[in-house]
């Protein structure tokens, strides 16, 4: 079976994959991107139009493959007097799903805004891959945080349930959307999973909420990121969100599993 699909711009021939000899096919355009960054006394000049050409690589993926949009919906109770308040909070994500293997016509300027702040733009031509790797039924994980709403000094224990043996990678995203490693870590080092496990493992150490000494307000959402993949990944202690989003995209989609998870951090 055959038939016409419509993408952002492009008209794409795409083969039933239950065609007994059918591989998944690779479509490729070379595609513009624009990516903006400002430059503050915190970023040095080079770092943000680092950061800018990270959002222009994003930006022609849009473009070529547009967006998936996902929620999870979750509710969270606090006592207040005699009441007890119980909000649902929907948190919403999109992913994008291209490869970058090329880069041509790149442009960087540093301009300013109507803000009268110093910007760096980047201006490209990416070319785009789109895999169409289904991903793998047989390769599964369950992700359950200890609870929806933490307070400041609260434990945080996150619960992976696994349908195979396979190497777990958590990252904590913050409020400013910079991601940290949380685990594997000095104290557990093996990321491999077999079975249903509670992380942190044993009592050697605790992940613990903190609410962020330099905001205003009482209430953030931080984000628990669980890449899962069937071989070890070696991945950097820190990414911007743009970064991590990029390295996602250089892992078929039939090896890995990735699941986000939201909570509400109480000052």
């Amino acid at each position: 079976m055959e038939y016409l699909s419509v993408g952002i711009g492009l008209l794409r021939l795409v083969l039933d994959l239950n065609t007994p000899d059918a591989q998944p096919m690779v479509f490729d355009e070379w595609v513009y991107g624009k990516g903006d960054y400002v430059i503050h006394s915190e970023i040095t000049e080079a770092e943000a139009c680092r950061k800018a050409e990270s959002r222009a690589k994003l930006n022609a993926i849009q473009s070529f493959s547009g967006e998936y949009v996902s929620s999870d919906t979750f509710m969270s109770c606090q006592e207040e007097g005699d009441r007890v308040n119980c909000p649902i909070h929907t948190f919403t994500w999109s992913m994008l799903d291209g490869l970058i293997s090329g880069i041509r016509d790149r442009t960087v300027r540093v301009t300013e805004n109507l803000r009268d702040q110093r910007v760096c733009r980047v201006i490209l031509e990416a070319r785009v891959t789109s895999r169409s790797e289904p991903s793998d039924p047989n390769f599964d994980v369950r992700v359950d945080l200890s609870h929806p709403l933490l307070r400041d000094g609260d434990p945080l224990v996150i619960t992976v349930d696994p349908t195979q043996e396979m190497f777990v990678n958590i990252l904590l995203e913050d409020h400013e959307n910079k991601l940290t490693l949380i685990f594997p870590n000095e104290f557990d080092l093996d990321s491999k999973i077999t079975g249903r496990t509670p992380i942190p493992i044993g009592d050697k150490y605790s992940i613990v909420a903190r609410f962020p000494a330099d905001l205003s307000g009482n209430e953030i959402e931080e984000v628990i990121h669980v890449l899962t993949t069937p071989q070890k990944l070696a991945l950097l202690e820190e990414y911007s969100i743009e970064d991590f989003n990029l390295k996602l995209m250089e892992i078929p989609n039939n090896q890995k599993r990735y699941v986000r998870k939201a909570y509400r951090l109480v000052r």
